[in-house]
């Protein structure tokens, strides 16, 4: 007899973006994504609920419900309206999907702000972080490092190194290198392998929450091992090649953040203070480490396991089971430990490094950052820590650090503000969007690292970036999306200056500028043409507001237009290079060296600002109740 079981039909939601800085009286968007499984079909209602499972008061959603009718993916926009009366906070939320016994959430914050009042004279700094790497790996000749966004960092050295994604827009949270392959794992289930460190292919785990470590052992005849979190507790999957896994759910465990292979036992560790081991990858037998700390990691070597967690907890155990507290000399979380070139190296934050032979005695190292510390590896007698703002550590003792660049480091040169979301440009061909001005991912845009990006703006249903190219001479570009993720390159008349600094939407019309008093005009962003500045200063951005186009330069230059095709030239009362331009709340902002800021009602009278920093700001745009300026490693808002 075949018994045939058929697995009920079921689906998955998940928001993008998740986050999101709404004034109260006003609305912001976000979009959900209802994943349907095995030929779901039906209607799906949608809610809103705080922790405790009660709708939010002065927080609505639109609509509150969908219908699904076929195999592909939903999308759904959805609209948060806050009521004026809603107190300014953050709140925590939850969207939840329901059809008839199923019930499926997605986790949605919501930042409530007052309307703003200081008109840009105000101004708070927010410091950009680069891109986050959370863990890096040795194998075959290369250091791999992989994080935010999907983030891939590679060097053959530890000192020179090369970036590229894995899979924008998936956290990634652990690598390792085994069988000749390396295997990544991090959000949405997502489980990814290599063998070059820079080729890399999607493969199947069965789970749709997140992963955040993997090893490598013997024991059940060799397999990677991957731990996480998923909905019934931690879940485990394993994998003889990286390639097929399989997923079980640990009943009664809390989520995974570590795992590690040693003396013929895998040994997982969760944020309960619990170990659980196993022999065979079929029982696993959990243990009580602490009940003071939540574990974040675990390594094998020199015969003792080591598990390390929040609050400078480290914990050693010859076998798994019983369990011993070490003194780490500080209350630092401990994010990772490994067991590298004989010795355990624990880091975590404020860019703490400790050192131990044995685990048992600690010793502290100075990195010289107050960073977080995330990931550890060991390579051509070199050691490498990586961590927060792309920041990569190298050492040939353990003990020396010398921090190097991974390459995220980049300037930022402009941002626009359209269907909810902030969009800013700069070097390297690199393009970041924020829901709320603070929290940044990576978009993909099939530019150069050669380009060089110099500005933004939303209308007539597109962004439109312009820079230069440098292919090899430097040649003016111009590129479009209707969404912010997808990017097309658009041509320009053959004499059009060779860099474009500056672009701006008003009145039907684009406007971009650039170097030796460049201007180019267009009504939708494809086809355009050449204008007279009547000035050979460089002009590095422009705006439009109130029916006028203001445009900015060296020497503190500022010229007016109602069309973008006659220029009136005004005083600025400055000297220095102004960079950027804006306009929001009925007023202009102009930003530039040196920390320079500038305001005006109407483009031809400023007021000078102060910024409280001297880095130089290249651009500002307004929008969700905010200015927000960019520059050199530096995000301002205000009020």
């Amino acid at each position: 007899m075949t018994l045939n079981v058929t697995a009920a039909p079921s689906f998955t939601v998940a928001l993008s973006p998740d986050s999101l800085r709404i004034v109260a009286g006003t609305s912001g968007t976000t979009t959900l994504t209802l994943t349907p499984q095995n030929n779901f079909t039906g209607s799906v209602s949608l809610a809103l609920i705080d922790a405790q499972g009660n709708a939010p008061q002065g927080i609505a959603l639109s609509p509150t419900s969908l219908n699904v009718s076929g195999t592909n993916p939903v999308s759904q926009s959805l609209t948060i309206a806050v009521a004026s009366s809603t107190n300014p906070a953050t709140y925590r939320l939850r969207l939840r999907a329901t059809s008839g016994s199923l019930v499926r959430e997605a986790n949605l914050t919501i930042t409530v702000a007052t309307t703003p009042s200081s008109g840009g004279a105000t101004w708070t700094q927010r410091v950009f972080e680069p891109l986050t790497l959370n863990d890096v790996a040795w194998g075959n000749g290369l250091f791999v490092a992989v994080g935010d966004d999907g983030t891939l960092a590679t060097s053959s050295d530890g000192v020179r190194w090369t970036t590229g994604s894995v899979a924008p827009g998936v956290g990634l949270w652990g690598v390792t290198f085994a069988a000749n392959t390396f295997v990544a794992v991090g959000n949405q289930g997502k489980i990814y392998t290599s063998t070059n460190g820079t080729a890399w292919t999607e493969r199947s785990s069965g789970a749709a929450s997140a992963w955040f470590d993997v090893t490598y052992g013997a024991t059940g005849g060799n397999r990677f091992v991957a731990v996480g979190t998923g909905r019934g507790g931690g879940i485990v999957a394993i994998s003889s090649d990286g390639t097929t896994w399989s997923m079980q759910t640990l009943s009664g465990s809390s989520a995974f953040f570590g795992v590690a292979y040693g003396n013929g036992t895998y040994v997982a560790v969760d944020i309960s203070g619990r170990a659980y081991r196993s022999s065979d990858l079929t029982t696993w037998s959990p243990a009580v480490v602490t009940t003071q700390n939540e574990l974040l990691d675990v390594a094998f070597g020199a015969g003792t396991f080591v598990a390390v967690g929040r609050k400078g907890g480290i914990f050693t155990s010859s076998d798994g089971a019983t369990w011993t507290p070490r003194s780490s000399g500080g209350t630092d979380n401990l994010q990772e430990v490994e067991y590298v070139n004989g010795r355990f190296l624990a880091v975590g934050d404020n860019g703490t490094i400790l050192t131990s032979a044995d685990g048992v005695t600690w010793t502290p190292q100075s990195s010289g950052t107050q960073r977080t510390l995330f990931g550890v590896a060991f390579g051509t007698n070199t050691f490498v820590v990586v961590g927060g703002g792309g920041l990569v550590l190298g050492s040939s003792d353990a003990a020396s650090w010398t921090p190097r660049t991974s390459g995220w480091g980049v300037g930022f040169h402009g941002v626009a503000f359209a269907v909810n979301t902030f969009v800013t440009v700069g070097s390297k061909g690199l393009v970041l969007a924020s829901s709320d001005g603070a929290t940044w991912q990576r978009r993909s845009v099939d530019a150069s690292v050669f380009t060089y990006f110099k500005d933004v703006t939303y209308g007539a249903g597109s962004f439109v970036a312009v820079g230069l190219e440098e292919n090899p001479l430097p040649v003016p570009v111009v590129f479009t999306s209707s969404d912010g993720l997808r990017w097309t390159r658009r041509s320009l008349p053959t004499n059009t200056e060779p860099l474009l600094n500056g672009v701006a939407f008003g009145n039907n019309t684009f406007v971009a500028v650039g170097s030796r008093g460049a201007i180019i005009t267009s009504n939708d962003g494809v086809t355009w043409t050449l204008r007279n500045s009547n000035t050979s200063q460089g002009l590095n951005h422009v705006a439009y507001g109130n029916g006028v186009f203001v445009a900015v330069g060296s020497l503190g230059t500022i010229l007016t237009s109602p069309d973008g095709v006659t220029w009136t030239p005004r005083s600025s009362g400055v000297t220095e290079t102004l960079a950027g331009v804006g306009f929001g709340a009925n007023t202009f902002v102009a930003v530039g060296l040196g920390g320079r800021i500038l305001t005006s009602s109407d483009g031809a009278t400023w007021v000078p600002r102060t910024s409280n920093t001297s880095r130089y700001l290249y651009g500002v745009a307004f929008g969700n109740g905010l200015f927000v300026v960019t520059g050199d490693g530096t995000i301002l808002t205000s009020p």
